[in-house]
């Protein structure tokens, strides 16, 4: 699998323009969405890397999970993070 391999519909390529242009969304999920239009645009994965600022780990991750699942494959999968040291009925409160 190469950064290459990726082909966008019409759709995807908006939705993917729409994520690296807004204010409102991290900055994590619009440097995702480049890295993909990046691919699809034919860049090589080390170009990839080094014009986002990922390391070429990352980059093929995102690819890969792109090409598995497409545009959800670029949302953080549940239960990353730190978790809450909080006991539950602390939390209620």
């Amino acid at each position: 699998m190469s950064a290459q391999d990726i082909v966008l519909s019409p759709e995807e390529s908006a939705e993917l323009s729409r994520r690296t242009r807004s204010a409102t969304i991290s900055q994590r999920d619009g440097r995702r969405a480049r890295v993909i239009l990046l691919a699809a645009q034919g860049c090589s994965r080390v170009e990839i890397a080094r014009l986002v600022g990922f390391s070429l780990r990352s980059v093929t991750l995102w690819c890969k999970r792109f090409q598995e699942q497409g545009l959800d494959g670029l949302i953080d999968k549940p239960g990353r993070g730190r978790k809450s040291f909080l006991p539950p009925d602390a939390m209620a409160r």
